[in-house]
């Protein structure tokens, strides 16, 4: 009797749910989301002021013998990175700037391949174009082929993201008296912490601080130092709305650029907005 009243028991446990509706099915888990394929951003962007590499202000002069402004840049970028495996990528971006008040433009082109480990490291190497069309009188002769390595680690005390950025010229772009323009190695060490505001702004702190070697002029020494800040706001899912000021002081390698008395970079400030859609 007593078996009889446990197997009973058991089987309408058994039966429970086909009576309440409910048929016990087997479901798969969803799969992880792939991360492999081709993905990237497009941006547009204003500036207040050109700045490449610690040098702004300087350009007002350099620009066709300082007729032009280097005020009002515009700037369109896209990047891209198609990843192989989760830790391979080929990767390749653009910038194109113009200065509106100036009439010259300066685009970047790039190509490289990106080694990384998710909130670890990264490694990026590649070949960069730089197309600086209408500064030295218009000569084209700012055209200049670089190597480039960066460099990405996160820091293990404070969470910031440490990159150390080398380019190197394969070429002298131009001639400036007796000076090769361009043409030695640019190094830039930064750091990059961000601080969530709410749930769609945050806080981005970057400061940086870099090094020329034959660069702006014949010899080496630090080039310049700037500190950062933007507010990245999440406006879609897709869509980032940045506004950003930025503070950047030339050091000694921009002290009497390409070698002429009194062209120095000194300190400036420049703000700017940029949306990026990602895809």
């Amino acid at each position: 009797m007593k078996n009889t009243i446990i197997t009973g028991v058991a089987a309408i446990a058994l039966a429970a749910p086909a009576f309440a509706g409910a048929p016990v099915t087997y479901t798969a888990p969803a799969p992880a989301p792939s991360n492999l394929g081709l993905s990237g951003n497009i941006g547009l962007a204003y500036q207040s002021q050109y700045d490449f590499r610690g040098v702004s202000g300087v350009f007002q002069e350099i620009a066709r013998g300082g007729e032009l402004s280097s005020n009002n840049v515009f700037a369109a970028s896209i990047n891209a990175d198609y990843a192989f495996t989760e830790n391979f990528s080929v990767v390749a971006g653009a910038v194109l700037r113009t200065l509106s008040d100036g009439y010259i433009d300066h685009n970047t082109y790039r190509a490289g391949v990106l080694w990384q480990q998710a909130d670890c490291y990264s490694v990026e190497f590649g070949y960069q174009y730089q197309d600086m069309r209408g500064f030295y009188g218009g000569r084209g002769e700012g055209d200049s082929d670089e190597l480039y390595l960066n460099l990405g680690a996160v820091c293990p005390w404070t969470g910031a993201d440490v990159n150390l950025f080398w380019a190197h010229s394969l070429n002298e772009a131009a001639s400036f008296g007796s000076f090769d323009l361009l043409g030695g190695d640019y190094l830039e060490l930064s750091a990059h912490k961000s601080f969530e505001l709410t749930d769609w702004v945050s806080a981005d702190v970057t400061l940086g601080i870099s090094y020329a070697m034959d660069y702006w002029s014949d010899s080496s020494d630090w080039n310049n130092w700037y500190a950062q800040l933007a507010f990245p706001m999440q406006a879609t899912d897709y869509l980032t709305v940045t506004p950003y000021v930025k503070y950047t002081d030339g050091l000694g390698a921009l002290e009497s650029v390409y070698g002429l008395t009194g062209l120095d970079e000194g300190d400036e400030v420049l703000w700017g907005v940029e949306a990026s859609v990602k895809f």
